[in-house]
């Protein structure tokens, strides 16, 4: 057998075993690993654990009159009810260092239906989600909070416009309001509870 004839059987060989495997991969189901999936579930609970516990910290850190308690509670729900696109738990954190300072009987000055809470939700805007709910619960005021940037973030489709909506209202951001100011604060305070 001459030379190119043995580089060309090599070449079949090699296209057929291929063309095989891909064929296989493509139309078989996986076999199922119960211990990778162990691992990967332990893994991602250390992670969020690690990630609670340091925004704990920071939350103590940099305001340092707020209850080392409360600061777990709130890195807690934050990392429990943060979204897969926004808010992320840094997100939620750094929207209530804004809103409250970290305060959960926090109270806006507005006479008819006031703010209230760690993210200043209001309630009679947001009654429909909130219905039955114990808002005085650190958890609670959280999930809502997150929800409502989720929501702002799935109309706007867009990070900075959700964050100035949080701030001046959906409708306001739609009509091409903006607040600057509220947006410079969330990036400082999102510098300050995000890991370099």
């Amino acid at each position: 057998m001459y030379l190119y004839e043995k580089v060309i059987l090599a070449a079949s060989v090699a296209t057929a075993v291929v063309s095989t495997s891909v064929f296989i991969n493509r139309h078989s189901k996986p076999v199922p690993n119960t211990t990778e999936q162990a691992n990967a579930t332990t893994i991602e609970k250390a992670h969020s654990y690690n990630k609670q516990h340091w925004l704990a910290m920071r939350i103590t850190q940099r305001y340092s009159k707020t209850d080392p308690n409360l600061a777990h509670q709130v890195a807690t729900a934050a990392t429990k009810y943060q979204h897969r696109d926004f808010p992320k738990a840094e997100d939620i954190v750094a929207v209530v260092a804004i809103e409250s300072i970290f305060n959960p009987h926090a109270r806006s000055n507005l006479k008819h239906d006031p703010a209230k809470g760690l993210m200043q939700v209001r309630h009679g805007v947001w009654k429909h989600k909130i219905q039955g709910e114990d808002m005085t619960k650190v958890s609670n005021q959280i999930k809502h909070g997150a929800d409502i940037l989720a929501h702002y973030y799935d109309v706007l489709q867009d990070k900075n416009e959700a964050i100035m909506a949080y701030n001046v209202g959906l409708t306001a951001v739609l009509k091409g309001r903006e607040n600057r100011k509220y947006l410079a604060k969330y990036y400082r305070e999102l510098k300050a509870f995000t890991r370099a």
